[in-house]
Formats: structure tokens, C-alpha cells, sequence
């Protein structure tokens, strides 16, 4: 594991969600799904990783919150590989996707999904790879404090990356080359 990052609570539970601090990918929406967590399961943080035009108004919000101490906001990074495997499940709040490529990295590292169930997610994730949830935070909660309930195990289909680039990879070329 990486020493530049804070390491997961051992013991706890730790979420991680990927990606730019921009008003679509909705961490406001995480952040309130996060308390209702914490209030049932205190032992639990959230790492946050990325930059983009919201990351003083998303500190803010943490602190306003009370959830200073229990969101650990980290810039962006080339490789968040290692905190992201070090982490129990990755949470996606995102109102709008197309090809959810954080979802794709926790694929491949085996990692719990736990995703808002918009376009780009519920195509990787609808034949149970994760847990797609309606966009609110009461829904989100609780598939999170399901996921510390069931002793951080998820029910869900084994990813096969090296199949999945196949498949994409036909499909391409069937519609632009045609079925030569």
C-alpha cells in the first residue's frame, strides 16, 4: 500500500469514490447518504479522490456536516490503485455517466460496487456486478449500511476484464467495419 496515502480504518469500513469534484457526479448526494451511514456505523470513512471545480465548496460541505473527520479528500493522483484496493467499496452518486471508467478500474481490482443507477452504471452493472440504487440519498444509505450489515460482502457476478475488452472490442468493429 501507498504511504502517501491515510490508510482505511482497520476495523472499519471504508468507501472510495473516484473522480472530477464537478456538479454531476453529485457528492453532495454521497455525503448525505455518508451521515445516515456513520450514525448507524461510526467506524466508517469515506476517501474522496480527485480535483475539479468543486473541491472548496465539497470541504466546506464535509465540515458543515460534521464529517470532517470521517471524509478523507484526496487530489487527484495517476494511480489510486492502491487505495482504491485497499478500500472495502466503491460508491459512484453520479447523475449523469456514459463509460463509467472508475466503475471499470473497481471491476477489474474485484472491489463492491454501489452505484446510482443512470445509464453508464446500469449498463456495466445491470446483470449483477454491483448494487444500482435509485439516485437519492436515503437509497444510496442504505445499500451502503447493507453492504457493513452483510460484514462488507456484496452478492454479485465475478468480472472478467479480459472478456469484457473482447466483447467491446467485436462489438466495435461490427459497427464500424461491418460484419465482414
Amino acid at each position: 500500500f501507498d504511504n502517501s496515502f491515510p490508510t482505511p480504518i482497520s476495523g472499519g469500513c471504508s468507501f472510495i469514490t473516484i473522480g472530477r469534484l464537478s456538479p454531476e457526479k453529485n457528492h453532495k448526494r454521497l455525503f448525505e447518504a455518508f451521515i445516515k451511514v456513520i450514525q448507524k456505523y461510526p467506524e466508517t470513512s469515506l476517501y474522496v479522490v480527485g480535483d475539479g471545480s468543486l473541491h472548496s465548496d465539497l470541504h466546506h460541505l464535509a465540515s458543515s456536516l460534521g464529517l470532517s473527520d470521517k471524509i478523507i479528500f484526496i487530489s487527484f493522483t495517476a494511480n489510486p490503485y492502491p487505495l482504491l484496493a485497499a478500500c472495502d467499496c466503491f460508491v459512484l452518486s453520479s447523475d449523469i455517466e456514459g463509460q463509467p471508467i472508475t466503475i471499470l478500474e473497481a471491476l477489474t481490482l474485484g472491489k463492491p460496487i454501489i452505484s446510482t443507477d443512470i445509464a453508464g452504471p446500469h449498463d456495466l452493472l445491470k446483470d449483477g456486478y454491483g448494487k444500482l440504487v435509485e439516485p437519492n440519498p436515503e437509497a444510496l444509505a442504505q445499500a451502503m449500511i447493507d453492504f457493513i450489515g452483510n460484514g462488507k460482502e456484496m452478492n454479485r457476478l465475478t468480472f472478467n476484464a479480459e472478456a469484457y475488452v473482447l466483447e467491446v472490442r467485436e462489438e466495435f468493429e461490427r459497427k464500424v467495419l461491418g460484419d465482414n
